[in-house]
């Protein structure tokens, strides 16, 4: 089924509620061949990608705080989160709807109080900013190796190292190949990350998914006396999105461009070098907004974005086989999500279906083909330049 993020989080669920379930996966939990790796990732409500996400996102606090309790282990740290952009732009008018709908809570921080709360951070002319209190970031490595774990303690097993080649299904149930052996069960879900070209082509060419190569940087301060944010921040500028994390060595500032990617044709082929390219909008970033750090990252990491047409995600029961279920198509903001999406999952596998509202997240948005008029080719020409 695959064990990241959302595979880590299905097997734990399935086990819970007692069901027999085997975990498959190429690598071991944590790994940094797939997206869910790089120490961090931003949790948030005022969810300004679409506020149909924000139930989903309280599951999944509550998920998270679970998981937490269970294992005794430290992984989600609201320590806040600044968003920054024009007045208009997609992530504050976005966020200020999911605010507006849901309840979301979030704060216009006045311009005039903006350099002594936020030391580390210049506001850019003509550019608002906005608070959200329960924002923050989880530990990621820890996240997915703590689902594992758990799934193994409550009766799961786990299958690593061993990689997935095909797979059916039918009325009398599924099958799957792998390297070294094969399975027969009742359902399957799936969750291939990066490779659902491969293990889900009639849903990737529905959805028009496409892997993009994303890169991770870590900015070192100036000096010991400059100021580094305590918190996590999203900003939209005209050359692009970036998002960050608060210093967690005392060193160093993680950044990456959310916007922009080179596209992967073979995940295991994935270039993990550093590029000259690759630091041309973060450069600029941390020379316009961070003026606490130097502009020269010391360190670096890269994982992948799986991207639908339209950049949300993939949950549902395969159109063609009720009894196999899957997540796919997380376009770069799904790991926040992983608790409660886990439990969806497990609950569409058990019960077949689940009180969330996931409509919004159907397969059944994309048309079994693709639609050759005009205003549909301009859609995926804007899609691909997103």
């Amino acid at each position: 089924m695959g064990i990241g993020g959302c595979g880590a989080s299905a097997l734990y669920h399935l086990a819970k509620r007692g069901v027999h379930a085997i975990g498959i996966d190429r690598f071991e939990p944590g790994h940094d061949r797939g997206s869910s790796h790089g120490d961090t990732r931003v949790i948030r409500q005022a969810y300004f990608e679409h506020p149909d996400y924000v139930p989903l996102l309280l599951r999944a606090y509550d998920g998270w705080r679970n998981l937490e309790n269970e294992t005794g282990t430290k992984l989600l740290d609201l320590c806040g989160l600044l968003l920054l952009g024009p007045p208009k732009g997609e992530i504050l008018r976005g966020a200020r709807l999911a605010m507006k709908r849901h309840g979301a809570p979030l704060e216009t921080v006045d311009r005039n109080d903006f350099r002594h709360r936020f030391p580390a951070i210049a506001l850019p002319e003509e550019f608002e900013a906005a608070w959200e209190p329960l924002g923050g970031y989880l530990k990621v490595e820890d996240c997915v190796r703590s689902y594992a774990r758990r799934a193994v303690e409550l009766g799961a097993e786990l299958r690593t190292g061993e990689s997935i080649l095909t797979w059916s299904a039918g009325e009398g149930g599924v099958r799957v190949e792998t390297d070294r052996a094969i399975y027969e069960a009742d359902r399957l879900v799936l969750c291939p990350g990066a490779w659902a070209p491969t293990l889900l082509p009639g849903i990737a060419e529905r959805a028009q998914i496409k892997i993009l190569r994303k890169v991770l940087l870590w900015y070192p301060r100036q000096s010991e006396e400059a100021s580094l944010p305590g918190h996590t921040f999203f900003a939209e500028l005209p050359y692009g999105a970036f998002y960050g994390f608060p210093c967690l060595d005392g060193q160093t500032v993680k950044l990456a461009e959310h916007t922009g990617g080179d596209s992967v044709a073979e995940p295991l082929q994935l270039d993990r070098g550093r590029r000259e390219t690759d630091s041309i909008g973060p450069d600029r970033f941390v020379s316009e907004v961070l003026p606490g750090l130097r502009v020269e990252a010391t360190r670096h990491a890269v994982c992948m974005y799986t991207m639908t047409r339209d950049a949300h995600f993939l949950l549902d029961h395969h159109p063609d086989h009720p009894n196999v279920v899957f997540a796919a198509g997380f376009s770069g903001h799904g790991f926040k999500f992983m608790s409660a999406l886990g439990e969806i999952l497990s609950e569409l596998a058990i019960d077949g279906h689940t009180p969330s509202p996931i409509d919004f997240l159907s397969i059944d948005r994309f048309p079994p083909r693709a639609l050759t008029t005009r205003a549909d080719a301009r859609i995926r020409q804007l899609g691909s330049s997103k």
